[in-house]
């Protein structure tokens, strides 16, 4: 198992790489969470940013909201 878990892992950052690092997600504020996005899907879609950018953005965003208001 640990080994394709760290097999996994490799992948993950070869995809991740050959994609490159977008600027704009250096400013989000949400990097911490999204990581730049799937590298699989960033990989096919041959992008270095999510095609999801702005929905996930916006469920974070509405997650935060619902947070406060529940406490």
């Amino acid at each position: 198992v640990c080994t394709i878990l760290e097999n996994a892992k490799e992948k993950m950052l070869a995809n991740h790489r050959r994609v490159g690092f977008n600027e704009e997600c250096s400013k989000c504020k949400y990097l911490y969470i999204c990581k730049t996005g799937c590298p699989f899907v960033k990989n096919t879609y041959k992008d270095n940013k999510s095609y999801t950018c702005k929905l996930q953005q916006e469920l974070y965003n509405r997650t935060k909201v619902l947070l406060y208001l529940l406490r």
